[in-house]
């Protein structure tokens, strides 16, 4: 992946830091966020442990959202799943609700419903089921059991169409009237300062510190993230470093990813592509 006249360290980060002022100016003109080779050449002259992943998985790309209103209800739906879990779920999702905020909060609302009206009933069934253990005599723990558990199996499977956690849906409900309200435009988007829209994009239930990293990458086409909240991310790195006992001690591992974010600076977003795609190996290459 190298050039053959390798540039010296200042004038290769110079090279990368113009490349990243150029990409930010033609945003949103482009949809495809690709590592380019000086950002891979500085990433492995910055940390030499990514050279061999570099040279298996090339100039890495990843497909980047067109609105942030889009970006923010996928980023919130998506969250603590896995890919394949989320790909699942999202080939099943009608699109409209991505585009439709009085659909989005609709459905979130009704599907939020459900929930309550299901764990309301579960509370009723424990309640039953610990008098119905009281009085043994009467009724069979195991025909019991079986009663509710057919009861309970219908309620659950009554057709959702957002199949999310009471909690998740609650962030999407406020979410859907703050669109609703006009708030997280795509011309805010263009004009807010990065922190102050990362305290705007906190103060939302449901969003914390990984989802405003991915709407960095994905939205705001940021190149310097390093997503030191993301699983995948502090897996690859683990795997990188050959810390994985590091995966059982969040608050050393965090503190870790926070130095490593430093020194890779400004190629952090490279680093998180390539962190993800030895992940996705289980830290292995070939």
């Amino acid at each position: 992946m190298r050039r053959k006249s390798a540039a010296t360290f200042a004038k290769l980060e110079q090279e990368v830091r113009a490349e990243h002022a150029a990409f930010a100016a033609q945003r949103p003109d482009h949809l495809l966020l690709q590592v380019s080779l000086a950002e891979a050449e500085l990433l492995v002259h910055k940390e030499p442990r990514f050279a061999p992943l570099v040279e298996h998985f090339g100039l890495i790309e990843r497909q980047m959202e067109s609105n942030l209103a889009t970006a923010m209800i996928s980023s919130l739906m998506s969250q603590q799943l896995s890919n394949k879990a989320w790909n699942s779920i999202l080939s099943k999702l009608d699109p409209q609700l991505f585009v439709d905020y009085d659909l989005l909060e609709r459905e979130a609302r009704s599907n939020y419903e459900l929930l309550e009206q299901l764990a309301a009933q579960s509370q009723a069934q424990a309640q039953a089921q610990a008098q119905a253990k009281a009085q043994a005599e009467q009724v069979s723990g195991s025909a019991l059991e079986q009663a509710l558990g057919t009861v309970t199996s219908k309620a659950a499977a009554a057709e959702r169409s957002l199949p999310f956690s009471r909690t998740k849906l609650r962030a999407l409900l406020e979410l859907a009237a703050k669109l609703k309200m006009g708030l997280f435009s795509e011309e805010w988007a263009r004009i807010t300062p990065q922190d102050e829209r990362h305290q705007a994009l906190l103060s939302c239930r449901g969003i914390g510190e990984w989802t405003v990293s991915m709407l960095e990458i994905f939205y705001f086409g940021e190149r310097d993230v390093l997503a030191i909240n993301d699983y995948g991310t502090q897996k690859g790195w683990a795997y990188l470093t050959e810390q994985l006992e590091l995966m059982d001690n969040k608050k050393k591992l965090l503190h870790e990813l926070e130095l490593f974010a430093q020194q890779l600076s400004p190629v952090g977003t490279a680093a998180t592509f390539y962190l993800w795609a030895f992940n996705g190996g289980n830290g292995k290459i070939g």
